[in-house]
């Protein structure tokens, strides 16, 4: 109990002081040394936390200079709370991330209070590389620089002080991982980082589209801080000539400024929790519908199952249509096959949930809700037919497996009792032939 009290004083005192903190690390520029030869720069790398956005852990580059008392961390994964409209702003991918340049022992507690460790490698670069690294940090944070619109798998906290240290090395970085294949996709960046979070993981596959299925190089692997690390420990070192120095690598000195083990993964799928959650309940009131006695309960938790299944479906399908049309993400997020399966007006199915919820009985036969959600339902049914024919024939391109496997069958299952429930029946026109031979009609043959 103390330490969450701790925990909450500490992000009380932040909100309070993050506005004037906030315009304080996004004006100062540090001064250049006149020698670099007692500067010291490091790679920081903040491990991954427990929240959505530290997943993927975090980079900084800290630079300190005894010549002027300096210790400071240039981080890029910097924003400002005021910002009007900031949730949309942040959904339609238009948020202003800045550089900040606080103070490192500022990070240090940043890391601390929310249990993520914290490591440093001294940058192994000649006095001509850091000085050329401190003027081109420095450059990164004039006001025509600092702030850019971040996007998540190319322009991010890990690929801003990435591409300042390739652009230092004279592209060695680029030259190094270009053209290396890393045996993965985004997805499977996204699904691994979110490992520890499977509601999230889930959520996450569900939006992305096939953009992010295609593989890719250990360069942009490195939008992941984690990984950006990894290759840049592989790296050596070079001089001045863009020679390797023999025996020497880019990053040395490991040390621990903060130490936290690292969530642990679930051992469980978001997806699976979705369908017992709501497949059972299902299953549940089918077995209670089935029997007279408890018919009427059996369609009220029905009821209650379809208008979550009409809220989570219709949020799905809200956030893609309007992601597709408005946001700066569409590229990995819009034209996502998976509009087949959500579509933005299940929230309609709340209407008829609340009538099974209410009277715990079936829809009036042949009244005006039960056509409207027999025919909305047999729609959905159809779409959800083409849907896996083009999963299963490889005519979807993106990564639909989960998908289909967990959501298409619980889709299935509610809307094949949907229907039922609507009291439909496929009917025969009048004067059409009847598809029952007669014969079984309990009528007499016609002589001949």
């Amino acid at each position: 109990m103390k330490t969450r009290s701790h925990a909450y004083l500490w992000v009380l005192i932040l909100l309070l002081v993050q506005p004037v903190f906030s315009w304080a690390s996004a004006t100062f520029i540090p001064p250049v040394p006149a020698d670099t030869g007692q500067t010291e720069i490091y790679f920081l790398t903040r491990g991954a936390g427990d929240e959505a956005y530290m997943k993927y852990g975090h980079t900084m580059i800290r630079v300190v200079d005894p010549a002027h008392n300096l210790d400071v961390a240039y981080n890029w994964g910097m924003f400002d709370f005021r910002t009007p409209g900031f949730i949309v702003k942040f959904l339609r991918g238009l948020l202003q991330y800045h550089l900040g340049i606080p103070a490192t022992r500022f990070e240090v507690g940043i890391s601390q209070n929310e249990h993520r460790w914290l490591v440093q490698e001294r940058l192994n670069l000649t006095d001509r590389q850091k000085a050329a690294l401190l003027l081109e940090l420095n450059r990164e944070a004039q006001p025509d620089r600092r702030y850019y619109r971040y996007q998540f798998f190319t322009d991010n906290c890990s690929t801003r002080p990435r591409d300042v240290i390739d652009r230092v090395l004279g592209g060695r970085i680029a030259a190094h991982f270009q053209a290396k294949p890393s045996g993965a996709t985004f997805r499977d960046e996204v699904m691994e980082y979110n490992a520890s979070a499977p509601i999230l993981a889930m959520g996450q596959d569900v939006i992305l589209n096939g953009e992010v299925d295609r593989g890719i190089s250990q360069w942009e692997e490195m939008f992941a801080p984690l990984k950006l690390r990894e290759y840049l420990l592989s790296m050596p070192a070079y001089n001045d000539d863009g020679t390797e120095r023999p025996g020497e690598k880019l990053l040395t000195g490991t040390t621990t400024l903060v130490s936290y083990p690292d969530p642990v993964s679930a051992p469980y799928s978001g997806y699976a929790v979705v369908w017992l959650l709501l497949g059972i309940p299902v299953l549940a009131g089918m077995a209670l519908y089935a029997r007279p006695a408890f018919r009427e309960t059996g369609i009220r938790i029905f009821g209650l199952v379809l208008a979550v299944w009409g809220a989570v479906s219709g949020g799905f399908g809200l956030y893609l249509a309007l992601s597709w049309a408005f946001s700066e993400h569409a590229v990995v997020v819009g034209h996502n096959a998976n509009l087949l399966v959500f579509w933005p007006v299940d929230w309609y199915l709340l209407f008829p949930a609340a009538v099974l919820l209410w009277k715990g009985a079936a829809l009036r036969k042949d009244s005006l809700p039960a056509r409207l959600t027999a025919w909305f339902v047999l729609g959905h049914l159809v779409v959800l037919g083409g849907y896996g024919i083009l999963a299963i024939g490889g005519f979807i391109t993106q990564y639909v497996t989960r998908v289909l496997i967990y959501y298409g069958s619980l889709a299935l299952l509610i809307y094949g009792l949907s229907l039922h429930l609507t009291g439909f029946r496929w009917r025969v026109r009048p004067g059409a032939p009847s598809p029952v031979p007669e014969k079984h009609r309990g009528g007499r043959r016609p002589r001949r």
